[in-house]
């Protein structure tokens, strides 16, 4: 019996950024969602509930960090899994997101690494 693809939502406004995620997990069967900005994925999220989020914290109209918490915060979003995927390190200031988020990859990421955390994360989803 074939393993129908996960759900996954892209939130990141760099193409570039957008296209390698999608070459790295296309091939997977996944079902794969894009947005370019902060409210444009949180829209998204709620309407598709994806399996889990990429999500870049630097973002057009409103930041990671602020989609991050709104998802959070909504009890239709609330248990998907996040993964921080940016070019900024993490601030020390946001440490009150680890709790909330499952990963956190500063670009450019090691493919590999990314790969296996996301399939560790879809493979908890039931």
């Amino acid at each position: 019996m074939e393993k129908m693809g996960k759900k996954i939502l892209i939130v990141d406004d760099e193409e570039e950024t957008q296209a390698l995620l999608e070459f790295l997990l296309r091939p997977e069967g996944h079902i794969l969602y894009k947005a370019g900005d902060g409210e444009e994925g949180l829209s998204l999220a709620i309407r598709e509930q994806p399996d889990l989020i990429i999500l870049d914290v630097i973002l057009p109209s409103i930041s990671g960090w602020e989609v991050c918490e709104k998802l959070k915060e909504n009890q239709k979003t609330r248990d998907i899994p996040i993964i921080f995927v940016t070019i900024k390190d993490m601030p020390r200031d946001a440490s009150r997101f680890t709790s909330m988020i499952a990963g956190y990859f500063t670009k450019p990421f090691k493919k590999a690494e990314l790969k296996k955390r996301i399939k560790e994360l879809l493979d908890q989803e039931k």
